[in-house]
């Protein structure tokens, strides 16, 4: 931010800061999602300073009263917990599709078949694992299973084998924001 101090235009402050920042914050996020909330706002923290100092340079004052979902809103900015979420299911996405070459995390995703009994009954599409350790509820398979049961349970619509990528992240954006 001291460096860019003397760029007016939107744009190129914020490529600056999806270049330099956010590609650091987001670098294998599947990977090392944090699960505890003092790490989540440790992260958060960065993308809201960055957003109260867009504001500032957007519109011309400093919002100190203005509650960080407003102001990242209103400059249109995701936030990094929504960015991961997002990214989590893309990948899983694109498993299911075939887009992408992973069998052992394809393995781990079972698809829920019920008994005949209860099929007229709404189910989850895939069945969560059983786990027995916070580490492994906190897995991202099992934090994808569980997201995608959530997604496909709020919108109906959304098809993980045959939708495109745009419509599946609109409606991943629309579910977690």
């Amino acid at each position: 931010m001291r460096q860019s101090a003397r760029f007016t235009g939107r744009h190129a402050i914020v490529a600056i800061y999806f270049a330099f920042v956010r590609s650091k914050l987001e670098f294998n996020s599947i990977v090392w999602d944090p699960h505890e909330t003092k790490y989540n706002l440790l992260l958060e923290r960065v993308q809201r300073k960055f957003c109260r100092y867009l504001y500032m340079k957007m519109y011309g004052y400093y919002p100190y009263l203005y509650p960080s979902l407003f102001v990242s809103g209103m400059v249109g900015i995701d936030s990094l917990e929504l960015r991961r979420k997002c990214a989590l299911l893309v990948h899983y996405f694109l498993l299911f599709t075939g887009k992408i070459d992973n069998p052992t995390a394809l393995s781990r995703c079972g698809l829920s078949a019920p008994p005949q009994y209860t099929r007229l009954r709404s189910r989850p599409l895939l069945a969560t694992p059983r786990v027995r350790t916070r580490t492994a509820q906190y897995a991202a398979t099992h934090q994808a299973v569980t997201l995608l049961n959530t997604l496909t349970a709020q919108h109906p619509d959304v098809d993980l084998f045959h939708s495109s990528v745009q419509m599946f992240l609109q409606k991943c954006k629309e579910c977690f924001s």
